[in-house]
Parts: structure tokens; C-alpha cells; sequence
């Protein structure tokens, strides 16, 4: 995934490192990132659960909450889809900070108001986001309505509004579809913040091709 900067971290720290990214968009800002630190690394445009590279990883990894966008009906396609990227004893690592049920009001609906405006240098632009989520327990998803408000270096404005769609399983509800097609879990880590004056987890996890699944 080009989520970030971690393929440049990676490439940094001596990891041959292929990113893959659905939005082409994003593929270009990683693109001009890595050409701006002078360093090579191929990213492929595609879907993780249908994504074909024809190679095998001894590592794939999907950081900050980028495995909660795979569709819940589409989870056992996508992990079947790592299993063929991976050779043996590979390694999948995710994680996973999710959004507590306190921070929604008795409707199930939340809204975080505009953020403070980022500047995106790669376009140019200053950006700010308004958020309206709302919180589907029965379906284990999340909706989430995206207000977009940005300002180029002109002072023009433009107004913008995306959705999307999350689940709302947790790290322990993947690791249990891992470990039930041929994955164990290898390593752990768990870090307590708090965020909007409640207490949350960041969870990180290391899973590995195996037949048996461990406990950590």
C-alpha cells in the first residue's frame, strides 16, 4: 500500500519493497515522493483482492487501518489473494486503531468537525475535512461522509464530498479468518492512546503462513 510514506521508510531501511494502490491519484503522489528522495520503487495500480503480480513476497503489509476497507463479503477472497502472493513461511502484517463506540451518540452517528487546513505540497493545495459517520452494528460497518474544502495556492476554493465504507471488525475478528485459512499469528503488539477524551488501542500484528495458529 502507498498509504503514507512507509514505502520510502522501507526502501530506506534496505527492503526491496513493491507498493500497490487502487487510486491512480495516489500512486502519483507516491510516485513524485520517491523521485523527490531519489530513490526507485515500482508501484502497481490495482485491487487488493483481485491484484495478480505473478511474484511471491516474503512480506506483504497493509498499515493504519487499510485492511478495514476490504469489503467484510470480500475478506476470504482477499485473504486467499495474500496466501498466493506469499511464499512460505510469509508474513502479513496490518494494523489496526478503531474507532470506539463511546465516541457515537444513542443514533449511532458521529461528526468530526473541520480540521485544521494541511498543506499538501505534492498538489500544492491546502486542504480541510469535516467527517459525519455513522455506526451500523447489525451490518459491522461504518459509513462515512467526506467534506473536502480546498484552497490552491491561487486562495480559490473548491467544495468536495466522498463516502466510504469501513468495518467495523477488529484485530482479533481478522487474525480469527487468518488463522482459519492456514495463517498463524507470530507477534503482537498493543498500544493504549487516547483520542476525543476516550481511551483506544493501536494494534499491531504479525501473521505467518503456517498450518497451526498460536496464541500471543
Amino acid at each position: 500500500m502507498t498509504k503514507s510514506s512507509f514505502p520510502i521508510l522501507l526502501k530506506k531501511s534496505g527492503i526491496d519493497i513493491i507498493g500497490l494502490d487502487h487510486a491512480s491519484a495516489m500512486i502519483e503522489i507516491a510516485k513524485n515522493k520517491t523521485a523527490t528522495e531519489k530513490i526507485n520503487i515500482p508501484f502497481l495500480i490495482g485491487d487488493a483482492t483481485t491484484f495478480s503480480s505473478g511474484e511471491s513476497f516474503r512480506a506483504i503489509f497493509m498499515p493504519y487501518n487499510s485492511l478495514c476497507f476490504i469489503d467484510n463479503n470480500k475478506l476470504d477472497v482477499f485473504i486467499k489473494n495474500i496466501k498466493k502472493h506469499l511464499r512460505r513461511d510469509g508474513k502479513f502484517l496490518f494494523d489496526i486503531s478503531k474507532t470506539h463506540i463511546g465516541l457515537f451518540d444513542e443514533n449511532g452517528k458521529r461528526i468530526v468537525d473541520w480540521s485544521k487546513p494541511l498543506h499538501i505540497k505534492e498538489l500544492n493545495v491546502h486542504l480541510r475535512r469535516k467527517m459525519e459517520m455513522t455506526f451500523k452494528s447489525e451490518q459491522n460497518i461504518t459509513d462515512s461522509i467526506y467534506f473536502w474544502e480546498i484552497t490552491d495556492s491561487h486562495g480559490q476554493i473548491e467544495h468536495k464530498q466522498t463516502s466510504m465504507q469501513f468495518s467495523n471488525y477488529d484485530a482479533s475478528d481478522y487474525v480469527a479468518l487468518f488463522e482459519q485459512n492456514g495463517f498463524r499469528m507470530t507477534d503482537k503488539l498493543e498500544l493504549p492512546f487516547s483520542r476525543g477524551g476516550t481511551e483506544r488501542v493501536h494494534t499491531f500484528v504479525e501473521l505467518t503462513l503456517g498450518d497451526k495458529a498460536s496464541e500471543i
